[in-house]
């Protein structure tokens, strides 16, 4: 599925099995982009999990994971990322 809102183009997928869930690509007036999200997710009998990765260009990045592995068992965390300009 594809929408364009304002400075925003967001593909979602239509199909629970494919990693990707979701897409998002955010730009300015000038059509340089700004941010991109992705959603992702993984399900089988030994794994699963859904992760959500943010990266705003030029500044910073987000990776936030929730996961639950046979016999292990479920885990999450956050990693935040500051990028440092020259």
């Amino acid at each position: 599925d594809f929408k364009e809102v304002d400075c925003k183009t967001i593909y979602k997928a239509k199909d629970d099995r494919l990693a990707i869930q979701y897409l998002a690509v955010e730009h300015d007036l000038n059509g340089k982009i700004q941010q991109v999200i992705i959603e992702r997710k993984v399900d089988n009998s030994l794994y699963s999990s859904n992760e959500k990765l943010t990266y705003d260009v030029d500044s910073s990045y987000q990776i936030e994971k929730d996961q639950d592995i046979l016999i292990l068992g479920r885990s999450q965390y956050k990693i935040r990322g500051k990028l440092k300009s020259n």
